[in-house]
């Protein structure tokens, strides 16, 4: 059932809603209805307004509508001093005679009572005579056949008004023409609903929407684990702000009709033009509905130049996302075959892009240059806009290479327009949620976006959560606080988005041209928070870039500043670049931020993101990247000049990892050579970080491309972090080799130097690991990293686990190894997994095994072995990674008796040896011949104690030595 909530929706600062409404807090019923049959009857109590011409069969009719007591100090009032921002009023139309003639409100300038007005009252009626009524209407519209209508116009105008001290006497309602008839729910209507409502929207003077730290404090230093507490409640108060629920409701579907719908849940209007038509009426407190599993292929894009709007989802959960997709099928009759092959149509003003209807995405077409580039590529295609080519005789024309006719494909081919146009959100409180956008925003010169978010005042605030944003202009999503004095803020939570289109070969390296989501702040100020957003893919593959995998083409997020904005917080938290078709090559770039000179001073963090195997983490100007894993594997050929785990440019620049993993793999790198720093002056500070070169065929060094050899800026410092390079030439770091820039890392440089400059001989708490040591690994204490560090303040590890007072080096606190999923002994081709107190019966074991549910960082010194007497010699060790089990092998085997194993000190399982007791019951006697004599001369695991597969001669001499013993 449709419900209206009137409220007073939250203690806002800017702007503020306020509604008003007969029965919800706003007691007084003030309005009425005369008619010129009912001379003197009062209407008081009348359910209906009845708004009717003289033609009528009931004769004219006037209502009359008044909402008193809107300013003061009262907690439903709105502030003497607030400053009124826009007004709209909300009828139900119970009943009308036409669709097309409008009705008219008028400002009342009587004094009237509900109880005592009629006709005869008001001598015949009221009068547009500047002295009953004012001769120009307020508002002038043409309402539909039934249900809600809302008006706007110069409402807001009156409010000011009355404000001031004008008398109130509301508005009065009348016919458009002699015909007309209308009836309209009262402020007595039953269900309270359906009564008129009045909605206001105002700043208070002096006041904004509240910034970052106004809401949740300023945040704690990222060392501190109560950081994620802090941002977690920060993006909660961001979403709590901007409600779904508003005043009113009104709702969209396919089965819907906009000449004949009511906007009700039961009979729904139909189109994006209609909710375009009624943001454009009733600009504010809004909730537009649309229908899961409904497609709206529609060219009308949503344009909402207002505030406090939701635009969200109803029905079946299970059904998919409302669909608006600009993308209109071409059917297969309309294309015409050449002798190459190529289907050309004409018919299209412009196109964005083009795609198989069935699946747009399983198979993504290239935008060719030429009708001939499209005859040697196939699925490509190209349009002539000005009808050059021969074929296209004159006429724009669209040429597709789709491997066969169009007719064969499944559903056909679509095309998007590329007219530029896409959704866009101009206001204050609005929100976005549960939906799909596709098609938005293209064009041939890339200009345009998918979903525009624009705001000109203090701390504006919008809201996306659960989007997707496909086939887009050169941007999927983009925030824009480009007007002075302005801060804009956008939370985006669970927004997938992707495929852009390129902007005539601009999409150089590096760009920001090419961008999944992008925040201008160039006059104004941005705050951005991004939580577990997806990057899908960046640019469109087109003739006018090279579409080699591995280049850079499309960024995940750009941050931008200039002319004066100010990026005053960045939050990017879990985005990760996807790895379909183009993958988008880069992520996170913050761009003139506030100079941060500690960590406390940082507001812009980067947090546990994963950018895909091929992207680099890029950041500029004092940001923090918290808990990141960059893992690049076998990157294609060529990978230059981009090669670098940041790239910075040759400029000043700073900023701050935490617990981030690189791991590269080099083969392919331009020189076989890998730069973790791309950049100028860097001051860069690594704190527990793992940074892990292989298969690098060239000299390698922890270095800056941009600076002189071992000059790795005066201000950089790397701390607790492991620094890898598997390399077939000299490793090195490039870094002053001091305590101040060097402190207690971990270093597995296999062919390191012989210049001392590039030695680590300056690190006070230098460890030098004499293997490789895996990324992703849990140091275990039989490891040098373990506890090796100092105290640096760090609360918290890579997986956001505690450190507590362990010290250890790299990204992940050092833990004892796991309880191992099965403890096995063994002796020739046999093996036996131990229980507690288990009887191992052969006097040959020199073998133990531990299988770990993980990949551990498990040593020979993890392991401890000990009988009666004391500790037992352990000899080789092996740990094989892919099964996850390692294997001591035994100098002696175990003679009879009772053994403990230890793993990291801690006892795991106690067992005894007596060979012989093959029943288990600690003696040798005759219930174990019994069972040895049923085996010998098999192949059965009891009594073969040799372990060789059989059970012999050899084996029962050594039964019979055993027999009579116990433990």
């Amino acid at each position: 059932m449709h419900r209206l909530r009137i409220e007073l929706l939250e203690s806002r600062i800017t702007p503020a809603f306020m509604s008003f409404r007969a029965g919800d807090g706003f007691t007084v019923s003030d309005d009425t209805f005369i008619g010129a049959n009912l001379p003197q009857s009062p209407q008081q109590a009348a359910t209906q307004l009845e708004v009717s011409g003289s033609a009528t069969a009931t004769g004219e009719r006037q209502a009359l509508l008044r909402f008193p007591n809107l300013f003061g100090n009262g907690s439903h009032q709105i502030p003497t001093t607030a400053t009124i921002r826009a007004a709209t009023i909300t009828l139900f139309a119970t009943s009308m005679s036409t669709s097309t003639v409008p009705i008219q409100f008028f400002r009342n300038l009587t004094t009237w009572n509900a109880n005592l007005a009629t006709w005869d009252y008001f001598a015949d009626g009221l009068q547009v005579d500047n002295t009953e009524l004012e001769t120009v209407p307020i508002v002038t519209q043409t309402m539909t056949s039934g249900g809600y209508q809302v008006s706007s116009q110069l409402i807001a105008d009156r409010l000011i008004a009355w404000q001031s001290g004008v008398p109130n006497g509301g508005w009065a309602i009348l016919a458009g023409n002699s015909n007309a008839h209308w009836s309209f729910a009262s402020g007595d209507e039953p269900d309270h609903t359906r009564r008129p409502l009045l909605s206001v929207e105002y700043t208070a003077v002096g006041e904004h929407n509240p910034n970052y730290a106004e809401l949740s404090g300023q945040p704690p230093s990222p060392l501190k684990s109560a950081w994620f507490d802090w941002a977690n409640d920060l993006r909660q108060r961001r979403l709590d702000r901007v409600p779904t629920d508003r005043s009113s409701t009104f709702y969209f579907a396919q089965n819907g009709n906009d000449e004949t719908g009511w906007g009700t849940i039961d009979q729904p209007w139909k189109s994006v033009a209609k909710a375009n038509e009624l943001l454009l009426i009733s600009p504010i407190d809004l909730r537009l509905r649309f229908r899961r599993g409904d497609v709206w292929r529609e060219t009308s894009t949503l344009q909402i130049y207002s505030d406090g709007i939701t635009v969200d989802d109803y029905g079946d959960a299970n059904l998919a996302r409302p669909l608006f997709t600009r993308f209109q099928p071409v059917a297969t009759n309309d294309w015409v075959g050449l002798p190459s092959g190529v289907y050309h149509t004409s018919g299209f003003s412009t196109v964005g892009w083009l795609r198989e209807a069935a699946d747009g995405f399983a198979r993504i077409y290239y935008r060719a240059d030429s009708l001939t580039e499209v005859e040697s590529r196939i699925y490509s295609w190209w349009y002539d806009d000005i009808g050059n080519e021969p074929a296209s005789s004159g006429q724009p024309t669209l040429y597709v290479n789709a491997n066969g006719s169009p007719a064969s494909i499944l559903g056909g081919l679509e095309v998007a327009p590329g007219d530029g146009k896409g959704w866009t959100v101009d206001g204050d409180n609005n929100r976005l949620q549960n939906l799909r956008l596709e098609g938005q925003g293209m064009a041939r010169d890339g200009f345009g976006y998918g979903l525009k978010v624009v705001h000109r005042g203090q701390y504006w605030e919008f809201v996306g959560q659960n989007l997707d944003i496909y086939y887009t202009g050169y941007h999927s999503f983009g925030q824009i606080g480009q007007y002075l004095g302005t801060t804009s803020v956008v939370t985006l939570v669970n927004v997938k988005a992707g495929f852009c289109t390129n902007r005539f070969g601009n999409g150089a390296p590096g760009g920001g041209d090419i961008t999944v989501f992008v925040s201008y702040a160039d006059w104004g100020g941005n705050e951005y928070y991004q939580y577990d957003c997806e990057a899908v893919s960046g640019a469109l593959p087109s003739a006018d870039w090279a579409p080699q995998l591995g280049m850079k083409h499309g960024t995940a997020l750009y941050t931008h500043v200039g002319q004066g904005g100010q990026m005053r917080l960045l939050l990017c938290w879990k985005t990760a670049a996807g790895l379909s078709y183009n993958p988008v090559a880069s992520i996170n770039i913050l761009d003139n931020s506030t100079t941060a000179n500690t960590l406390d001073d940082v507001r812009g963090y980067i947090v546990e993101d994963r950018p895909g195997p091929i992207a680099s983490w890029w950041q500029k100007q004092y940001t923090v990247s918290i808990n990141n894993i960059l893992d690049q594997q076998s990157l294609p050929a060529p990978y230059n000049p981009y090669r670098t785990l940041m790239y910075y440019g040759p400029f000043q620049i700073g900023g701050f990892l935490i617990n981030c993993t690189a791991k590269i793999d080099a083969r392919f790198q331009f020189n076989g050579r890998f730069d973790f720093l791309f950049g100028g002056q860097d001051s860069t500070k690594y704190i527990n970080c793992h940074l892990d070169i292989s298969n690098a065929i060239m000299p390698s060094y922890f270095r800056n491309e941009y600076l002189d050899p071992y000059g790795l800026a005066s201000a950089m410092t790397v701390t607790n972090t492991i620094i890898s390079i598997q390399s077939s030439g000299e490793t090195g770091v490039n870094a002053v080799n001091d305590a101040q820039h060097l402190s207690h890392n971990a270093y597995y440089l296999p062919n390191l130097t012989a210049n001392v400059n590039a030695q680590y001989t300056g690190d006070p708490g230098a460890v030098t690991l004499p293997q490789r040591f895996a990324a992703g690994m849990i140091p275990s204490p039989s490891n040098p990293i373990f506890n090796g560090g100092f105290a640096n303040g760090l609360e918290y590890d890579q997986n956001r686990q505690p450190r507590g007072t362990r010290r250890t080096i790299g990204p992940l606190a050092g833990a004892l190894l796991p309880t191992p999923t099965d403890v096995r002994i063994g002796w020739g081709v046999r093996t036996m997994s131990l229980d507690t107190n288990s009887i191992v019966p052969s006097n040959r074991t020199d073998r133990i095994f531990l299988a770990f549910p993980d990949d551990v960082d498990v040593k020979s010194a993890s392991l401890r072995l000990w009988s009666a007497s004391g500790a037992v010699t352990l000899g080789g060790f092996n740990y094989q990674s892919t099964s996850r089990t390692a294997t001591w092998t035994l100098n002696t085997p175990l003679s009879r008796g009772t053994y403990i194993l230890e793993v990291d000190s801690q006892p795991i399982k106690g067992f005894h040896v007596l060979p012989g007791d093959f029943d288990g019951d600690g003696s040798v006697a005759a219930s174990d011949f019994i069972l040895f004599r049923l085996n010998f001369g098999g192949t059965g695991f009891d009594g073969d104690f040799d372990g060789d597969g059989a059970v012999g001669a050899t084996d029962f001499i050594t039964f019979r030595l055993a027999f009579g013993s116990s433990l």
